[in-house]
């Protein structure tokens, strides 16, 4: 309770308050990417009114830190109509993170929402068929957050170009940080039902390992059950990755229920897996690559995660079993993300070794390590990296009773 008061998440928001609230308040940039619901564009604040509109060179592309999406409007004619539409897109922007305590490390925050018509962009090609073609629709919803290096995959494209495997224990905070961000929607009661190397975005830093953050609310859902006549949002999920669907969801029979109390465990497992594994999709089981049996998440078994799995030769044996108990096909039978992220937190830290035959010195051991946790936390230097200090912070802020309790025969 002490290190919840003391240290509550700030959150790490680049504009105030009275920035970016209006498209002639931004440069565009060029085109980051498109999806089924928008495209976005790197950005950045205008410092003065004279400044270009538009600035399409690699170097504005690479030095912004924006990115503005702009939402595909089909069917919204006003204002209020438009934040409706949009309305689980906008889940975790900055207003809502002060009414819902959503403000997470390792969840990447919209800066800004704001109507306004569509931009008449320069490489607009892209995706003409998304442009309005008729009176009254030419209004739409866009959203201002950080912009990140890249996603996962592209991440690890570079990497593997510059030959650079991010070491055990960068990768190991990665996977940390990702089952983090679940641990905590777990907590508040939501799901994101859309989790897929797209939507984890990295950035590299220069003290420590990537900060790592989960991104694109556009399915998430405070509603964890459902049948499946009942609508699941603007987008059903299982026309997405399919390769990142857990099967309790896949194989949903019309009129039964839906169940996503787990399914992020499930795929945030994958997640993990392609982390461990060097990326892109190597580590996934169920992601079709030329030359490579692959499981079916409809119809695999459990024991078939014994042949298909692969463990790498680096990768703790006690943090891979919790991540493969994970894709059990029973959701019932998966274990909460902060099993895992213990696990991780335990290895990388270097918690003592902890005999319950001799509890008074394992004790004592423990709450040395605690204590030296803790004035890592509060006598921070400039050096120290802020991702290292996050995961720290959050393991502090999680922890109980039974964080501890597997090894011991002992209450503690």
């Amino acid at each position: 309770m002490r290190i919840k008061k003391l240290y509550p998440f700030q959150g790490s928001f680049l504009l105030n308050d009275k920035e970016g609230r209006k498209v002639e308040d931004f440069i565009f940039g060029r085109v980051l990417g498109k999806g089924c619901n928008g495209v976005a564009f790197s950005a950045q604040l205008k410092k003065d009114e004279n400044a270009p509109d538009f600035d399409m060179s690699e170097k504005f592309k690479k030095d912004s830190e924006l990115v503005v999406k702009q939402m595909f409007n089909y069917s919204a004619y006003d204002t209020n109509s438009i934040f409706s539409a949009f309305q689980e897109e906008e889940l975790f922007n900055k207003d809502e993170y002060s009414k819902r305590k959503l403000i997470h490390p390792f969840i990447m925050p919209i800066e800004r929402k704001f109507t306004a018509n569509f931009v008449n962009h320069p490489q607009k090609s892209k995706y003409r068929e998304a442009c309005p073609d008729r009176s009254g629709m030419d209004k739409t919803l866009y959203l201002v957050s950080r912009k990140m290096d890249s996603d996962l995959n592209g991440f690890f494209k570079v990497m593997e170009k510059e030959n650079k495997l991010p070491s055990l224990s960068d990768r190991l905070l990665m996977c940390y940080q990702v089952f983090e961000s679940v641990r905590h929607l777990e907590t508040i009661g939501y799901c994101h039902r859309d989790i897929k190397p797209d939507n984890i975005f990295v950035k590299k830093t220069s003290n420590g390992p990537p900060l790592v953050l989960l991104g694109d609310w556009g399915c998430a859902t405070d509603k964890l059950k459902f049948t499946n006549e009942e609508p699941t949002g603007r987008y059903d999920l299982r026309k997405g990755n399919g390769a990142y669907c857990p099967p309790e969801i896949v194989n949903a029979d019309r009129g039964k229920e839906l169940d996503y109390s787990r399914a992020d465990s499930w795929s945030m497992a994958l997640i993990a897996l392609d982390i461990l594994s060097g990326g892109r999709s190597r580590g996934n089981p169920f992601y079709p690559v030329r030359n490579r049996q692959v499981l079916k998440n409809a119809s695999y078994q459990n024991s078939d995660l014994d042949f298909y799995l692969k463990q790498p030769s680096d990768v703790p044996t006690s943090i891979f079993s919790k991540i493969k108990k994970m894709l059990k096909r029973n959701p019932a039978q998966r274990p909460a993300a902060r099993h895992v992220t213990e696990e991780i937190f335990f290895h990388v830290f270097n918690r003592p070794r902890i005999h319950a035959n001799d509890p008074v010195t394992a004790l004592d051991n423990l709450d040395s390590w605690l204590i030296d946790l803790y004035q890592s936390i509060i006598q921070k230097s400039n050096t120290v990296s802020e991702t290292i200090h996050s995961v720290k912070l959050c393991f502090l802020r999680n922890m109980s009773a039974s964080t501890f309790q597997p090894f011991f025969n002992i209450g503690i």
